[in-house]
């Protein structure tokens, strides 16, 4: 998985989008 700027901003909405 690629670390977007978006995803170290909020990593729980990363997390819950793909789990």
């Amino acid at each position: 998985m690629n670390i977007n700027g978006w995803e170290m901003m909020i990593p729980l909405a990363f997390f819950a989008g793909t789990g």
